[in-house]
């Protein structure tokens, strides 16, 4: 019996339906099931490791002057407590242009991490200390014979690390006490505790130095009996105010409020209204530009943080 319309239509849409899922089996499926294993990574020792260094201020390369040193990245060597010793360090070479350390994997699947940390060692330094993270891997047969073809070693590179100048600071105070009796804040020199109840401060910083940078840190001020920090601005927006009673682990104590990375050629400011909640003494209230806390090594720290202090008076 022959087939009508409708059967034919539905007899040809099965065969394309089977002749497309035989299509996708060839081209997506066959080739997952006999595709070869991946080769396995078989040299982990002696390996190269080469990158550049960048001063961004400058916009060059850096090739001396540095002191470059190699951790494993379970360590922080920028921590205030740190303590341990570099895996190796690097060193620059001409023929490679770049700089080098030479390195082993100890990680089973031939892949590793690593903390490379490098610091400004003229005399007079300009550079902050910069720590990259990097990855690297080790070598499987075809990967070796290439790379002994083209070098005679086994080299990775891990890529460019970017260091930046510190740019110089000034800072500069005015304070502003409130007067009760109109309702408006007047210029003061100082904080006078029995005129006045309550102060407007503003510290105002000249970060000089184009594409140079202040680091981010924390502006700390003192714990002063009877006085309370009860807010704060940065640059125009509110901040919270923190407290920090543990110098173990910074060298630091007492209220501070975070700062961004502040850019060379502007002017930044930082606002804190003080209010008198007890009997206050008369004295000096010290506050600190704790800059670049991430870096906390003292003997990484080469600059010196910026202090301003305001009398409390009588």
């Amino acid at each position: 019996m022959p087939l009508g319309t409708a059967e034919k239509f539905a007899l040809y849409a099965l065969l394309i339906g089977l002749v497309l899922v035989g299509v996708w089996y060839y081209v997506v499926i066959y080739p997952q099931q006999v595709a070869p294993a991946p080769e396995p990574i078989k040299y982990k020792e002696d390996i190269v490791m080469t990158f550049k260094v960048r001063d961004d201020t400058a916009g060059s390369l850096l090739t001396s002057d540095l002191s470059v040193d190699v951790f494993g990245a379970d360590v922080d060597p920028m921590d205030y407590t740190f303590v341990g010793y570099p895996l190796t360090s690097a060193t620059y070479d001409t023929t490679r242009a770049a700089w080098y350390a030479l390195i082993d994997i100890t990680d089973p699947d031939g892949i590793q991490d690593f903390l490379i940390l490098v610091a400004d060692a003229k005399a007079s330094k300009t550079l902050y200390p910069a720590l990259a993270r990097v990855t690297v891997k080790g070598f499987t047969e075809s990967e070796y014979k290439d790379a002994m073809y083209h070098w005679g070693e086994l080299r990775r590179d891990v890529g460019t690390i970017h260091m930046v100048e510190r740019a110089s600071i000034s800072v500069s105070t005015a304070i502003k006490a409130y007067d009760e009796s109109t309702g408006s804040y007047v210029s003061v020199s100082n904080i006078n505790i029995t005129a006045y109840s309550k102060w407007w401060v503003v510290f105002e910083f000249n970060v000089a130095g184009l594409k140079k940078v202040i680091k981010a840190g924390r502006f700390y001020l003192p714990n002063y009996d009877g006085l309370t920090y009860s807010l704060a601005y940065v640059d125009g927006a509110q901040a919270p105010i923190y407290y920090d009673d543990n110098s173990a682990d910074d060298g630091m104590t007492g209220y501070y409020i975070q700062f961004p990375d502040w850019d060379g050629g502007k002017f930044h400011r930082i606002e804190v209204i003080i209010e008198k909640t007890g009997t206050p003494s008369t004295g000096t209230i010290t506050a600190t530009l704790f800059e670049y806390y991430a870096c906390l090594r003292i003997d990484l720290r080469w600059w010196t943080d910026t202090t301003v202090s305001i009398s409390v008076v009588s």
